[in-house]
């Protein structure tokens, strides 16, 4: 059958010793956020790693106002972006990039523009057709789920759809005959359930309501 190897062990001299998320493939390298490494009290780091050559980099760790990254991140146009679920303005999150050919960190944008507000629960982030589309939660007393466009090249937010009582968006989405998929966790209650958004009608519909048990609940990606 097939062989599993030890290919990477974290530790402190290789900051990540709780492992890291999502491995994101880019010119032959693996690209994830990495659990310990950062500064203060933000244990995070952006990190590298080459399977050819077994070399692992720290490109970037986290500091308390850019706070702490929540799902996948993605690559376009030689740039790293991500979502954080704190930091910024109102502590409501960022979208982050890093320039892989300059080695330079930037906060783009602040999630505070959506949503005036002091705590996000959950950040869904997807790339389609040269934007981003995301999700962000506002547990503060709306229960207010936000869906936006983001262009990175021109630096803009499309604040396309408001959804209140609904479920926080957990990690990635999917993105499906121009629909976006996705994972929520209940606000209070419930077991959680899959969402569709879909692009052209811009409507959002609860497809699977999780039932527990062998079931499953509380989807994590």
């Amino acid at each position: 059958g097939p062989l599993i190897s030890h290919e990477h062990a974290f530790d402190d001299a290789r900051p990540g010793t709780n492992g890291c998320r999502e491995l994101t493939e880019y010119n032959g390298e693996l690209f994830a956020t990495a659990f310990v490494g950062g500064f203060g009290n933000v244990p995070q780091a952006l990190m590298k790693w080459n399977p050819s050559t077994n070399i692992y980099t720290v490109l970037h760790r986290f500091e308390e106002t850019e706070a702490i990254p929540n799902g996948r991140i993605y690559v376009f146009d030689n740039k790293i972006y991500g979502v954080t679920s704190d930091g910024g303005t109102s502590d409501a999150g960022v979208i982050y990039e890093y320039d892989l050919a300059t080695n330079v960190f930037k906060i783009k944008k602040n999630l505070s523009e959506l949503l005036a507000i002091s705590t996000v629960q959950g950040a869904g982030f997807c790339f389609y057709n040269n934007k981003f589309y995301g999700a962000a939660k506002d547990v503060t007393g709306t229960d207010k789920a936000v869906f936006f466009e983001w262009d990175p090249l021109t630096n803009t937010f499309t604040k396309t759809l408001a959804v209140n009582g609904s479920p926080s968006p957990y990690a990635a989405m999917a993105m499906y005959d121009n629909k976006l998929y996705g994972a929520a966790s209940p606000t209070s209650g419930g077991n959680g359930s899959i969402f569709e958004w879909d692009l052209s009608t811009n409507k959002y519909t609860t497809k699977k309501s999780f039932a527990g048990g062998v079931q499953g609940y509380l989807p994590f990606s």
